[in-house]
């Protein structure tokens, strides 16, 4: 299920706290990057920005991964599969605080230095 890029805004990129991105039928809120993934160096690893939530990808109707058991080591929003995408997707849309979630597993996807290192800086 493919999805909109947001609901306040077409343009790509980051998703201020006052806006709300809609992504795979979910409301997600802001503070997060959608849109296609830039590509950080020409070196062939991780070339994806991890943190940027693909809506040309698909996502599972429900995600059933709460304790993130099927993520692989240091993912990335790309390199999840559509059922691991809709967790994460269900965990945004939830308010980020529901603690029957294992947000660990999705920490490289909200926290990747390299991203951080490269991308704007933002207030929010």
């Amino acid at each position: 299920m493919a999805s909109s890029v947001s609901s306040r805004s077409t343009k790509s990129g980051w998703v201020p706290s006052s806006e709300t991105a809609c992504v795979a039928g979910r409301n997600i809120g802001g503070m997060v990057y959608v849109g296609t993934p830039p590509l950080l160096n020409t070196y062939g690893y991780r070339d994806k920005c991890r943190a940027y939530i693909d809506p040309s990808l698909s996502v599972a109707r429900s995600g059933a991964d709460k304790a993130g058991e099927d993520m692989p080591y240091w993912p990335g929003y790309s390199d999840i599969s559509p059922q691991c995408r809709a967790t994460y997707l269900d965990w945004l849309a939830s308010g980020r605080a529901d603690a029957s979630y294992n947000p660990g597993s999705w920490f490289s996807l909200r926290t990747d230095p390299v991203t951080c290192a490269r991308l704007p800086r933002h207030s929010d």
